[in-house]
């Protein structure tokens, strides 16, 4: 099958759906498909994974867009111009697709390649990584806005298979997007890749010796702000006094900083920013617990990287967050209530408790490997794959 993966975010760009369509290509190529992934992410001198991959890569010229708090100050690129639209549709044309897979409903990508498809009778699927939904009212109002009156009417015309990965997202879409199809689909994980870490050497790096480390790993954005972390960690301080936590990620969200302040606690914190990706695995090595789902809005890629890793997880996420992969608490991983309090409890627990601590790590690794790992999510998208093929 001859299988075209868009997605504006690639690497060397870290994020959710970056990890996501990486994986998800490099395990159908070695299914033995032929993949074109199309973005509109420059390359980086360097780049191993990039230059590593086992799949061609095209990068088309975008500018880039910040919508400041309404999209979580995140970079946007854009690459909607008479001559990229040109070159998208020459790759296909040459490339042939027999799908069309998609990453972001909101992405131009997605309808610049879904418009070529219509023309040429190709199916195409969507996956929906990100909910247009925001704690703040008013910016709220705004996605919800954008949503209604931009992104479905172009969804509308070409009809994409949406995919949604959890049950936060499922809802979304089933409430925005209701008459298109629909359907549920793991995430693949890097589960080799995130193991076998040198946490030894993290910790020299990080100065922080044999202290206990709670690892809060992903981009700090205001929907994983960390603040009920900063607040955990105060409590978690009267128990095991020397334990420190690590937020690795960028820092689109600085409150928690002024929390950590404010609760004198600044000298239990690091936060080391970005790290690249192939170095994820020593942080996660050097952790005893790790924790940044803290907010209810679901469990993320970095989140299952961790727990594939063996690293035991504190959450505060429902049980079902995964319909199709139910989460057993006290098992594979440890779940909170949105308190204070609560999380610090859990925590505590892990830190001090080694059986509990090798039980969860080994739990949630297990848990992992059995709903996330690349074979059998790529098998996921190939029955998907055949669904709209024969609907075609």
């Amino acid at each position: 099958m001859r299988i075209a993966l868009t997605n504006n975010f690639f690497e060397p760009l870290a994020t959710g759906s970056t990890h996501f369509t990486r994986e998800l290509a490099t395990q159908l190529t070695k299914n033995g498909h032929d993949i074109l992934v199309i973005t509109a992410t420059p390359a980086a001198a360097g780049d191993q994974r990039a230059q590593g991959a086992l799949f061609p890569i095209e990068r088309v010229r975008a500018w880039r867009i910040n919508f400041g708090k309404a999209a979580y100050n995140y970079d946007i690129p854009f690459a909607t111009r008479p001559s990229v639209i040109r070159s998208v549709n020459r790759l296909l044309d040459d490339f042939q697709p027999d799908v069309i897979h998609q990453n972001g409903q909101f992405f131009d990508l997605s309808f610049i390649t879904g418009l070529w498809a219509k023309r040429k009778n190709v199916p195409t699927v969507l996956n929906v990584h990100t909910a247009l939904l925001h704690e703040s009212p008013r910016f709220d109002r705004l996605l919800r806005t954008a949503d209604r009156y931009g992104v479905r009417p172009a969804l509308s015309v070409y009809k994409p298979h949406l995919v949604s990965s959890d049950k936060r997202v499922g809802r979304y879409v089933a409430d925005r997007y209701p008459k298109l199809p629909h359907s549920s689909a793991g995430y693949p994980v890097d589960i080799t890749g995130v193991r076998n870490g040198d946490g030894e050497a993290i910790r020299s790096v990080l100065g922080i010796g044999d202290r206990p480390m709670i690892l809060s790993i992903g981009h700090v954005i205001p929907m994983r702000n960390r603040v009920l972390l900063m607040q955990a960690l105060a409590i978690v301080k009267n128990e095991v006094p020397d334990v420190i936590a690590v937020i690795v990620g960028k820092l689109y969200d600085r409150a928690f900083l002024d929390v950590a302040d404010s609760l004198g606690i600044t000298d239990a914190v690091v936060a080391s920013g970005p790290v690249p990706h192939r170095n994820v695995k020593h942080y996660v090595a050097a952790a005893n617990v790790e924790s940044h789902d803290l907010q209810n809005v679901g469990i993320g890629i970095s989140t299952l990287e961790a727990m594939a890793a063996g690293a035991p997880v504190v959450t505060v996420n429902d049980y079902d967050t995964f319909p199709y992969a139910p989460l057993t608490d006290g098992e594979d991983i440890l779940i909170a209530e949105p308190t204070p309090e609560s999380v610090a409890t859990r925590m505590v627990s892990l830190l001090t408790d080694s059986e509990l601590n090798r039980t969860v790590g080994a739990g949630g690794r297990a848990y992992v490997e059995r709903n996330f790992a690349p074979e059998s999510v790529a098998a996921e998208y190939e029955a998907i794959y055949a669904e709209v093929l024969g609907g075609s």
